[in-house]
């Protein structure tokens, strides 16, 4: 008899590990502002804090470079991830069902822990739930898996625009409402910063408000479509070889010239009518928003392509290496990142919420980053797994990692 068991280093695609860290760390840009300033500051930047000078800079460079590309590249890995999970299930003689949402079953349970005790802005729920979802893609065609995940995309983009339309037909007293989360009151804020710099017992009601919100009406109205979509892109990219040195220079080439210039043309245009709109809300919520939804995709192709030409042609090899290190324990660094930035921000910590301009949020960033960089290869020259991967594995396998 067989016993399912995990996946041995000899048989990793590392590329898929590199640019696995590589994702990981780029995510941490656009969370260190959701975890050090009021939500509303992370879609309008005129919400709270400084705008003029270097922190405008670091926004304009975050938004561009980061905003959605990374969590994008990370959420088609997952998806590829979850293809070669099965099919080397499949090679070994399993039937990958029942483990498979055995994995995400534990998955969902980590996630739902995380939002609602540490971070609500958590993302492990969400994939969960398109993994319960989506697992029988993994067996479909290149064609189908390109051609569902853009239709899943495409109703997300259809919800927003749908709402975008509806704002013509709310009360005032509706658009009050709404504008007041877009743009909060001062008095809205200084409530938002005492709850944050307070005790844990404080916080924990708003940070379950909106996990809950999110875990709910966030998942049927924006996570489901966009998550399970990159996902399906994901698993076709990965049976196009894309991360398996399938594809020439050239064709790497022409590809990221083909994706950056409609990715960062989305993006930058959309930058431009928000900044001519002075970041309305009937501008630049909704409306404003969809160019970088649609840019960040290609963007995050572009980046993957990227990525691959580099491995493929064996360019900084020693820096590929360190972010395979930090890839292999992409579980680990995730938690790691929300429990050293709540520690920072949050009252139980250092209670420096709101507090913490722009350009001083990415020095932070820079320090988890070699923490992370150099933690993961120490880590990983000792012990074959992450300490949550172990976790992980074990309850999926339901037998101790060797």
């Amino acid at each position: 008899m067989t016993i399912a068991s995990p996946t041995f280093n000899s048989k990793r695609i590392h590329s898929l590990d590199s640019i696995r860290g590589f994702a990981l760390l780029g995510i941490l840009i656009m969370n260190i502002q959701a975890f050090a300033m009021p939500e509303a500051a992370y879609l309008n930047p005129t919400a709270y804090g400084d705008f003029t000078g270097v922190n405008k800079v670091v926004w304009l460079v975050s938004h561009v470079f980061f905003d959605s590309k990374f969590m994008s590249l990370f959420s088609m890995l997952f998806g590829a991830g979850i293809l070669l999970f099965c099919n080397n299930l499949v090679e070994r003689g399993k039937k990958p069902l029942g483990i498979h949402y055995r994995r995400m079953f534990w998955l969902l349970l980590f996630g739902f822990i995380h939002a609602h005790l540490i971070w609500s802005g958590d993302v492990l729920f969400t994939y969960a739930m398109c993994g319960f979802i989506l697992y029988s893609f993994y067996q479909r065609s290149i064609k189908t898996l390109w051609f569902v995940g853009i239709s899943l995309l495409a109703i997300g983009w259809g919800l927003l625009e749908m709402t975008q339309f509806s704002l013509a037909y709310l009360s005032e007293e509706e658009l009050t409402e709404l504008n007041n989360d877009w743009s909060p009151t001062l008095e809205a804020t200084h409530s938002k910063l005492a709850a944050m710099t307070g005790l844990w017992q404080e916080q924990f009601s708003l940070r379950t408000e909106n996990a809950w919100l999110m875990q709910t009406v966030g998942f049927a109205y924006f996570g489901l479509w966009r998550v399970g979509g990159l996902m399906l892109i994901g698993m076709a990219l990965f049976k196009q070889g894309l991360f398996t040195g399938a594809y020439s220079t050239k064709d790497h080439s022409s590809k990221i010239l083909f994706y950056f210039l409609i990715g960062f043309g989305f993006t930058l245009y959309g930058l431009n009518f928000n900044i001519d709109n002075e970041w309305s809300l009937f501008h630049s919520q909704f409306r404003g928003y969809q160019f970088n939804y649609i840019g960040s995709v290609f963007v995050a192709l572009g980046y993957a392509h990227c990525l691959a030409l580099v491995i493929q042609q064996q360019w900084l090899s020693t820096a590929m290496i360190h972010l395979a290190y930090v890839g292999r324990m992409a579980f680990t660094n995730y938690i790691f990142q929300s429990v050293i930035c709540t520690s920072i921000f949050y009252g139980f910590g250092l209670g420096l919420f709101g507090s913490v301009e722009r350009w001083q949020q990415v020095v932070i960033v820079l320090i988890i980053w070699s923490v992370q960089i150099i933690g993961s290869k120490l880590w990983l020259t000792h012990f074959r797994f992450g300490p949550l991967e172990w976790v992980w594995r074990g309850l999926t396998y339901w037998r101790r990692p060797l």
